[in-house]
């Protein structure tokens, strides 16, 4: 029995290792999200000019088009009332300085 104690203590400092790596991993994992999902100023400069550029075109400026870029790709989001509408809003962002592709998650609504 003279074993009991050292056992002991190697299995408790086994434990406290264990759960020590699971929260390191934990609190990288955060982080990692954090960096991933935060815009750079950049991205939130190109959705500025492209919800502007939306905002100041006639045909586009009363519907409601959400605007996301991350890395040079928008994605637009939102309603429209016509095909038209959503080539015209999806050739208007693709001619913007900065913008490497447009993702299109518009729909045309079906009651206008």
């Amino acid at each position: 029995m003279h074993y009991a104690k050292p056992i002991a203590t190697l299995m408790a400092t086994s434990a406290i290792a264990l759960g020590l790596t699971t929260v390191l991993q934990a609190a990288e994992t955060a982080a990692n999200d954090a960096t991933i999902s935060a815009p750079s100023a950049k991205d939130a400069q190109l959705r500025d000019q492209v919800s502007a550029a939306l905002k100041a075109d006639p045909g586009l400026a009363e519907s409601r088009i959400a605007v996301d870029a991350a890395a040079g790709v928008v994605t637009l989001r939102g309603e429209l009332r016509d095909e038209a509408s959503v080539s015209r809003a999806m050739a208007l962002v693709a001619s913007l300085d900065g913008v490497k592709r447009v993702e299109n998650g518009l729909e045309v609504s079906a009651g206008k």
